[in-house]
């Protein structure tokens, strides 16, 4: 079952909603904008995610649609995926020349709907097959649970951007909130507030079980038959707050009490690592544009030829331990290099993307706290 990025100009909204309907009936999916971008999302964010998401690129050629920059502009980005170069299916609906639109068009085969709407699709369905019952409700399952990596990344988003803006203000605003040692700031609970409202205010995923580290979710509840979301909105604070840029905004989701979807962005660098079960785990560079697949290092290198990378807790019943029968001293004598980032999150997310060989650190086991799923820990 395949999944189409329908790229067209919203002159063209009943022709696309006719395409769509058509290509589900013969058991594929379209994506389309119009049922995509939801009020308040930056549109080039969400329409990014798509086409990351799709297996075809399908533009909606017209007399309509022949001048239109946001559709140049889509195409452009697909093709930024080389892997994705020959999985463009123009859609001819008349006499408009395809090359007119983009002139890399002209030497691709398209779909022709002038005559006879259902000479195009069967078109398609030669191209694409026929998938089985069996495939559709997979491909259905996905589509839904892709949905809900949307829906993290856009929170990932967001949050990271009232840390930002908080990041970029006077220093004073980012005061601690009480004396801990650890505290949060008001970037903390502004980032985790942002989060915390749009789940909770979904009408899908309100149902869902969330634990987060500032209160009043800072209490330990796995829904253990369905989702739960759990929460680091600011992760790296005392970087944050003494200026050092290595700080991120972590959300997973649980399914069955079991790691299912992860989202982290670090949004000095503007990127966001994500991963659903499954599936291949991506990195996308929103300033860019560019989504790339992440994998460790697929390179074995010895110990000593290992960069390293740590997280030391603030706690100190918790760091003790690095430090017991000297641990880290041996860690570090047979290492090429030992790292420690302040943030847990990240460094995590530079394991899974092959930038840091190796990463460890000793965790909380103390079932009563939620922090234990932080990197506080």
């Amino acid at each position: 079952m395949a999944l189409i990025f329908l790229s067209y100009t919203h002159k063209d909204k009943d022709l696309a909603i006719k395409f769509e309907n058509a290509i589900e009936k013969i058991g594929h999916a379209v994506w389309r904008d119009d049922r995509r971008v939801r009020v308040g999302d930056h549109i080039p964010e969400v329409i990014a995610t798509g086409l990351s998401r799709c297996d075809f690129f399908a533009p909606l050629i017209t007399e309509n649609s022949v001048h239109s920059t946001w559709m140049k502009r889509e195409l452009n980005n697909f093709l930024m995926d080389e892997k994705k170069g020959n999985s463009i299916i123009p859609l001819r609906f008349d006499e408009t020349e395809i090359s007119d639109f983009f002139p890399l068009l002209k030497s691709i085969l398209y779909a022709d709907f002038r005559e006879n709407f259902e000479l195009g699709i069967n078109q398609i369905a030669d191209k694409l097959g026929t998938p089985d019952e069996k495939t559709k409700e997979r491909k259905k399952r996905l589509e839904k649970d892709l949905d809900r990596l949307d829906f993290a990344i856009d929170l990932a988003l967001g949050a990271g951007s009232i840390a930002m803006r908080f990041y970029n203000s006077s220093i004073h605003l980012n005061h601690p909130i009480d004396e801990r040692k650890n505290t949060a700031t008001i970037a903390d609970e502004m980032a985790q507030k942002s989060i915390i409202s749009k789940i909770t205010g979904h009408t899908v995923f309100a149902k869902d079980e969330i634990i987060a580290e500032e209160p009043p979710y800072d209490h330990v509840k796995i829904n253990s038959d369905g989702y739960t979301w759990v929460i680091d909105a600011l992760d790296g604070t005392t970087n944050f707050r003494n200026r050092i840029p290595v700080f991120c905004t972590a959300i997973g989701i649980l399914k069955n009490s079991k790691p299912f979807i992860g989202v982290v962005f670090d949004p000095v660098n503007n990127d966001l690592y994500y991963a659903l079960s499954g599936e291949q785990s991506k990195v996308w560079n929103v300033s860019k544009g560019e989504v790339n697949n992440i994998s460790t290092s697929k390179t074995i290198v010895t110990l000593d030829e290992c960069i390293a990378g740590t997280h030391i807790s603030s706690r100190p019943e918790i760091a003790s331990r690095l430090f017991k029968d000297d641990f880290l001293l041996h860690i570090a004598q047979n290492v090429n290099n030992l790292r420690t980032f302040g943030c847990g999150q990240l460094a995590l997310a530079y394991a899974a993307s092959g930038r840091l060989p190796l990463f460890f650190s000793i965790w909380n086991t103390y079932l009563g706290s939620a922090c234990r799923n932080c990197s506080c820990y």
